[in-house]
């Protein structure tokens, strides 16, 4: 499940089998997001479609910094109820990120065949 489209968030919750939240703090996401738009000024983001070019302006700018409070405890809520039936991961830092990553890497090649 990836996204934070808040019209279908509780029906893909219940759709998926997997949770896997990023709680990263509004000082790390805002810092990203002001990072990407130096970056990619004038030109399209490789993840996004041809023509759209990297646009930043306050609206975003405030939602990102009110995610934390407006947004994230709502959500929270949902994976919470839904927990014993979904496996759930809840990623505070890019630390807990990476080493998700990591294990990930690690499980995924015992399962390849040799």
């Amino acid at each position: 499940m990836d996204g934070n489209f808040g019209g279908t968030m509780e029906m893909r919750i219940e759709a998926c089998d997997t949770v896997i939240f990023l709680n990263l703090s509004r000082w790390i996401c805002l810092w990203r997001v002001l990072f990407r738009r130096f970056k990619y000024r004038r030109l399209s983001r490789p993840d996004m479609t041809e023509g759209c070019p990297e646009q930043l302006d306050f609206e975003f700018l405030n939602w990102v910094w009110t995610y934390p409070t407006a947004k994230a405890p709502k959500i929270l809520g949902m994976i919470e109820r839904l927990k014993p039936a979904k496996k759930v991961f809840i990623l505070r830092s890019p630390g807990e990120v990476e080493a998700f990553l990591e294990k990930l890497k690690s499980v995924d090649s015992k399962l390849l065949p040799a």
